[in-house]
C-alpha cells in the first residue's frame, strides 16, 4: 500500500455562499486549476446542496444526511479550502452554521481560506473563524488568505492579480498540506506505510 505522502493530496473546496452570483464561487475554477497545477486533486462541495438547518446542541450525526456525508468527506481529505462570504464584517450566518456542524472534522486538518466581500476593509474578518478553528479544533490554519471583491472581476472572470494570488495560495497550501502529512498521520491514528 502506498504511503499517504506518495499519493496526490486530496483537497476539499467548500463553497460557503448561499448566493447564486457569489464572488467566492467565481474564484473556484481558478482555484481548482491552480490546485491541479500544484499536484493536488480537488473536490468541490457547495453549501447550496445542503438543506437549511438551525444550529443547536445536536451532534453532527443528528443533522440531515447531507451533513453527515460532508462531515465524512471533510474528515477523509488531506486539506480544506473554505471559500467564505463576508457580510457586515464577519462571515455569513449560513457559512458559520456549516463550519460549526462539521467543526470536529477539521481537527488537525490543514485549512486555507478565501474570502469574498464587498469591500477591501473586510480582509480581517476571517480572523474570527481562524481563531475559532485553531482554539476549538486544533485546526492547522494556513496563515495566508486571499480576499476577492466584485471589482476584481470582469464578466465573471478574475483579474490577473486575483488569479495570481489564488494560484500562489493553492501552490503554497498544497506544499503546507504535504509537509504536515506525517504529523497529521501520527496524531490522527492514521499510520504511514514505509
Amino acid at each position: 500500500m502506498p504511503s499517504t505522502t506518495d499519493r496526490l493530496p486530496r483537497i476539499l473546496i467548500l463553497s460557503l455562499s448561499a448566493s447564486e452570483p457569489s464572488i467566492g464561487r467565481q474564484c473556484v475554477p481558478t482555484l481548482e486549476g491552480a490546485l491541479k497545477d500544484a499536484g493536488a486533486k480537488s473536490v468541490l462541495r457547495d453549501i447550496r446542496d445542503l438543506p437549511p438547518v438551525w444550529v443547536d446542541k445536536r451532534d453532527w450525526r443528528e443533522f440531515p444526511p447531507p451533513y453527515g456525508a460532508l462531515y465524512a468527506e471533510t474528515a477523509s481529505c488531506d486539506g480544506v479550502v473554505l471559500v467564505v462570504p463576508i457580510h457586515c464584517y464577519t462571515m455569513s450566518g449560513p457559512a458559520k452554521s456549516v463550519t460549526e456542524i462539521i467543526g470536529e472534522a477539521l481537527t488537525r486538518k490543514p485549512v486555507a481560506c478565501v474570502s469574498s466581500a464587498g469591500s477591501h476593509r473586510s480582509h480581517l474578518a476571517i480572523r474570527d473563524l481562524m481563531a475559532s478553528m485553531l482554539f476549538e479544533q486544533g485546526t492547522l490554519c494556513y496563515p495566508g488568505t486571499v480576499q476577492a471583491t466584485e471589482e476584481m472581476f470582469t464578466r465573471g472572470m478574475p483579474c490577473t492579480e486575483l488569479r495570481q494570488r489564488l494560484s500562489t495560495l493553492a501552490t503554497e497550501f498544497v506544499a503546507f498540506v504535504q509537509a504536515l502529512r506525517p504529523f497529521v498521520a501520527e496524531h490522527s491514528g492514521v499510520k504511514e506505510e514505509d
